[in-house]
């Protein structure tokens, strides 16, 4: 994806490595990944 074109996706979940893990998959796929780590967090990133 051209940086025009590069996707936001939010990833959220209270265990730190599975943002992470989720986070590099999506990155390696061209996405701009944003995390958050509660429900609080999530909403003030929306």
């Amino acid at each position: 994806m051209s940086a025009q074109d590069t996707k936001k996706i939010l990833v959220v979940d209270d265990e730190k490595h599975i943002v992470r893990l989720v986070q590099v998959n999506l990155e390696r796929r061209g996405y701009q990944v944003i995390t958050a780590y509660d429900g609080l967090e999530c909403l003030e990133k929306v």
